[in-house]
């Protein structure tokens, strides 16, 4: 796969093609696969994460029948936010416009913030919290999923190339 077909299958905005070029560009050698292995390695980790993600949000206020200490909510909350950046410090340097945005939106949000980061003049709700977080969880992954596919696609098929 080249890259324009691999940009024909990204939604609009969703990949700097630019740095991908670059990154790619890691990759030139036959015994090299830098730039591979970092997309790759930001693949298993964002599933890593969104199993984990997906974890805690069952386990929180709403989904309880006697919720736990606001300590313990508010540390579940942190917890979300700190696995958002950490995640989002890797998608940046893949420059994964959309999904970056939205990992900062859910980070943002799990800490009560506005997307700005003003404190949300509601942040001590934590059903509402827990709202945000959901939506903006759910776009983030929907947004992974439409470059996750077509990344895994093209390294498959550029293997294949390699291989003749």
């Amino acid at each position: 796969m080249d890259m324009t077909k691999l940009e024909g299958k990204l939604p609009s905005g969703s990949l700097d093609f630019t740095v991908f070029e670059y990154i790619l560009s890691l990759d030139d050698s036959d015994d090299n696969d830098s730039g591979q292995n970092l997309v790759f390695g930001f693949l298993g980790k964002a599933e890593e994460t969104f199993d984990s993600i997906e974890e805690s949000l069952l386990y929180t206020p709403r989904a309880l029948s006697s919720p736990p200490p606001l300590r313990q909510r508010n540390s579940k909350y942190y917890n979300l936010a700190n696995m958002m950046f950490l995640l989002s410090s890797i998608s940046i340097v893949l420059e994964l416009i959309k999904v970056t945005d939205g990992l900062l939106t859910v980070e943002r949000y799990s800490l009560g913030q506005n997307e700005d980061r003003t404190e949300a003049p509601d942040s001590d709700d934590l059903d509402l919290r827990l709202e945000r977080v959901t939506k903006a969880y759910d776009i983030v992954k929907n947004d992974y999923g439409d470059v996750e596919g077509p990344l895994r696609e093209f390294y498959e098929e550029l293997g294949d190339q390699k291989g003749n």
